[in-house]
């Protein structure tokens, strides 16, 4: 039985190659056609980045939006990104886009999450009549079963799942493994899909030198859009990390002076393997790894350390700037790390770890690593005020 695939939720399964040589002639490109779009084409493509910068997913196309207005806009939304060359909103870009495709997977029939799954290369079957069944609950003589009819090659599933792995039900120790595929549920085949165009539509944004000329005025509203977001969330959540009303240096001492550096979150992790190559760090990346240093119990010349291989490092404005983030001085108002929505805001954040804030994420690691050490009342405290 033939699968329909509606193009017009999936624009970015054409290929725009060959669907503008067959629109326009061979070895037209889209860049070549800019110019000759319709302006509800153009108007379409900034609504789409618009929607990246201000909403939580890109917006869906209106009844009036054809199938063939909005594969262009969506091909065309990519060259707007790529031309604004902000590493933020080419991963808001990609990250909201797979947030309105796993909307429209949940509702989509199988046999499409089938076909797109295979057209994205990966290894999937759908099959109904053989699911993997599970007991999962017990209950007045009753037994109720999971039924998973959805199956994946495991090597696909851990090449995509990699982001999910904060979660613990998305760890392949806790999946139904047999004869070397993976079965999942619908809901879980649509996240991990969403996963997949995400990693997809991320490797299709490649930075333009130039900006093509049809697109300057778009690009122009755009990036000033763009900066007004980013300073307004910057400044909340700076405001909202002033002065924590837990000593997290209480905590520090109950492990006996111990930073376990393997235990940092992702971002922190990569950001202090940077900072001690002597890469060169942002002013957000060096205020982010700072305070996140100092919060977990780290002392100003430890953490003026850190940065000494910078290729700008002054040791006078280091310690200044330290002691300053840890209220020595200035305004003595001691800062949190930005919270997790801020960090993915300005381009940081690199895996979902299902927390808040990375402080929050180093302290689960602790517990579990350290059981016993941490007081369970300081514990609470710390969790309760990084979270709120």
């Amino acid at each position: 039985m033939p699968v329909f695939i509606d193009y017009k939720k999936y624009p970015m399964l054409v290929d725009i190659r060959r669907y503008v040589e067959r629109r326009w002639a061979h070895g037209i490109t889209l860049f070549d056609v800019l110019s000759m779009l319709e302006s509800t084409v153009m108007k379409r493509a900034e609504e789409r980045v618009r929607s990246a910068i201000l909403e939580d997913s890109i917006r869906d196309p209106g009844p009036d939006i054809t199938i063939d207005t909005e594969i262009l806009a969506y091909h065309v939304s990519l060259v707007i990104v790529s031309s604004i060359r902000d590493k933020w909103l080419m991963n808001s870009y990609a990250v909201k886009e797979g947030k309105r495709i796993y909307s429209h997977l949940l509702r989509e029939d199988d046999r499409v999450i089938e076909a797109i799954g295979r057209y994205l290369g990966l290894r999937i079957d759908y099959n109904p009549e053989k699911p993997a069944t599970i007991p999962y609950a017990y209950s007045k003589g009753q037994v109720t079963y999971m039924y998973l009819p959805y199956r994946i090659y495991f090597i696909d599933y851990v090449k995509y799942a990699k982001r999910l792995l904060g979660d613990p039900k998305w760890k392949l120790t806790n999946q139904f493994l047999k004869q070397g595929y993976v079965y999942l549920d619908k809901k879980m085949v649509a996240r991990l899909l969403e996963e997949v165009f995400v990693e997809k539509i991320s490797e299709s944004i490649k930075p333009l030198e130039e900006v093509p000329a049809p697109l300057k005025g778009v690009v122009e509203r755009l990036v000033k859009l763009l900066e007004e977001k980013r300073g307004k969330i910057i400044q909340e959540s700076i405001e909202r990390g002033k002065i924590p009303s837990v000593d997290f240096k209480e905590v520090f001492k109950d492990l006996g002076g111990i930073v376990d550096v393997e235990l940092f979150p992702p971002c922190i992790k990569s950001l202090y393997d940077r900072a001690l190559r002597g890469d060169h760090l942002s002013h957000h990346e060096r205020f982010a790894l700072a305070t996140f240093l100092l919060n977990i119990g780290m002392d100003i010349d430890s953490v003026v350390d850190v940065f000494r291989n910078s290729p700008d490092f002054n040791e006078k404005i280091a310690r200044y700037q330290v002691e300053h983030l840890a209220g020595l001085r200035g305004s003595r108002k001691k800062y949190l790390p930005y919270n997790c929505d801020t960090m993915r805001t300005i381009g940081i954040c690199l895996s979902d770890c299902n927390v808040k804030n990375p402080l929050v994420y180093y302290w689960r690691q602790l517990r579990r690593k350290y059981k016993g050490k941490v007081k369970k009342k300081r514990e609470v405290e710390v969790e309760a005020t990084i979270t709120s």
